[in-house]
């Protein structure tokens, strides 16, 4: 039997057992995705696997068209001095309380690229930004003098907990503009046990050890059309990588041996879109 119509079986077999639709590899409706499964027991100590974990994800940058998703003037007035004020920067809501809007910064980003004015400002000053929830830093991001507009380019880190960065005024109170050019996201990842037990990952939402060497990793967003690769971290495996199916966020790890049969194996899985 092919290898992929063996993963129909046991996608099948799984979300039976799990008292929904039976739906096989490949169809387009049925559950979401198969429930969950016992998993086996893994034969491979902690330590064996922990030599393959990833030392860092480093983000990729995606520029935009430049989009406005603050103005003081249009919202919230100026920013007085020593005043701490929050904004958003990700996600598709509105960004009408903040004089801007939505720029389509997946809630994933790590940071954004953005050019920063300050306008009009009453008094000398500077002002601090940073990632939301985070200590403030000592560095000024900009720096600005009485009356006019200063413009200063530079990359903001986001937070995800629905305010994204903060802005504090040191100085003369000032209205604040900032257009968004591009944003830093980090790439799709996993590193997965012989179980199916994520040891480390970059956007996965959810793992299922299907049955002998299938696997099936979730991640933030639709991945149907993307390109994979996964290595094998144990010998003789060969790994195969398919989408579970039109838009969805999911695909299928088949591990093989030398025969060519379904067996159990860690990997290191990654997604480009």
């Amino acid at each position: 039997m092919n290898r992929w119509a063996v993963v129909g079986v046991l996608v099948a077999t799984v979300v039976a057992v799990g008292g929904g639709a039976v739906v096989a590899y490949g169809s387009t409706t049925g559950p979401a995705r198969p429930g969950p499964t016992a998993q086996p027991p893994n034969p491979h100590p902690v330590p064996h696997i922990r030599t393959l974990e990833m030392n860092g994800v480093e983000s990729k940058f995606t520029p935009i068209a430049p989009c406005r998703i603050v103005d003081t003037r249009l919202a919230g007035g100026r920013i007085a001095s020593l005043q701490l004020r929050n904004f958003s920067a990700v996600g598709t809501g509105s960004f009408s309380n903040q004089g801007g809007a939505s720029c389509g910064i997946p809630s994933a980003a790590t940071a954004i690229s953005a050019s920063v004015l300050t306008v009009n400002p009453s008094a000398p000053g500077y002002l601090r930004i940073w990632s939301y929830g985070t200590p403030e830093p000592l560095a000024s991001f900009t720096n600005y003098s009485r009356g006019g507009i200063v413009g200063k380019s530079g990359e903001i880190q986001v937070a995800s907990a629905g305010r994204d960065f903060t802005v504090r005024s040191v100085g003369g109170s000032t209205d604040v503009v900032i257009d968004v050019t591009g944003f830093y996201i980090s790439p799709m990842s996993a590193l997965v046990d012989v179980g199916g037990t994520v040891l480390r990952g970059s956007r996965v939402v959810s793992t299922t050890y299907i049955g002998t060497g299938v696997y099936l990793v979730d991640f933030d967003r639709d991945v149907s059309n993307c390109a994979y690769a996964a290595t094998a971290y144990d010998p003789g495996r060969t790994m195969e990588v398919e989408p579970r199916f039109s838009a969805n966020p999911g695909v299928y790890v088949v591990a093989t041996d030398s025969n060519g049969v379904s067996n159990d194996s860690a990997f290191y899985l990654t997604v480009t879109c």
